[in-house]
């Protein structure tokens, strides 16, 4: 796991890093190059909140426990990414990719997720409660004991998702794709499911609408 970055001959440390993306440091290189190489870079515990990450990659990066509330991560690259435990509270991650990301017990409370692939992503126990989640992709992630309470869910892809134990209480689940999907004790009372594909999806033992 890389803890500096070497760009044109010059080494900056994590810290460094932090405070050009935060734009507290004037550096040699511009932001976007920096933004470019943040693969596999360890960022764990770093005050990242309100910071422009737009289209950067970050795959393989280790965010555990990392600020981010209210970050720009739009269309970034965070496939397996390690951002358990992080502060993503109302950021922007629209189109981004978080493919086999894990996202367990991070707080996702308001993100805007639209177009976002979390395919195979671990979000147990994840808060992602009024997230924006429409035309995300979402098959075969694991959800379990995930709030999603009052979360959109319009048109998204949940075919083969594990949502056991999950909060989708008024949650908008219109035109999603819940095939194959694990809804067994699944809180899903007052949850908009107009329209979505219900294809040998486990729906044993929830909690439902009467």
């Amino acid at each position: 796991m890389k803890t500096t970055l070497e760009i044109n001959g010059k080494i900056y440390d994590r810290e460094n890093v932090i405070k050009i993306l935060k734009k507290e440091m004037v550096a040699d290189v511009s932001i976007e190059d920096i933004k470019a190489l943040l693969t596999g870079l360890d960022l764990s515990n770093a005050n990242l909140g309100k910071a422009n990450l737009g289209k950067a990659n970050l795959s393989y990066a280790k965010l555990i426990r990392s600020h981010l509330r209210s970050s720009d991560l739009s269309a970034s690259k965070l496939g397996k990414a390690d951002l358990s435990g992080a502060n993503l509270s109302s950021a922007n991650l629209s189109g981004a990719t978080l493919i086999c990301a894990d996202l367990s017990r991070s707080d996702l409370s308001f993100a805007d997720l639209r177009y976002a692939n979390l395919s195979g992503a671990d979000l147990r126990s994840a808060d992602l409660s009024n997230a924006d989640l429409s035309n995300a992709d979402l098959s075969y992630a694991t959800l379990s004991w995930a709030k999603l309470s009052g979360a959109t869910l319009s048109g998204a892809d949940l075919s083969g998702t594990d949502l056991s134990y999950a909060n989708l209480s008024y949650a908008d689940l219109r035109s999603a794709d819940l095939s194959n999907a694990d809804l067994s004790n699944a809180d899903l009372r007052s949850a908009d499911l107009s329209g979505a594909i219900i294809k040998n999806t486990a729906l044993g033992k929830g909690k439902q609408d009467e």
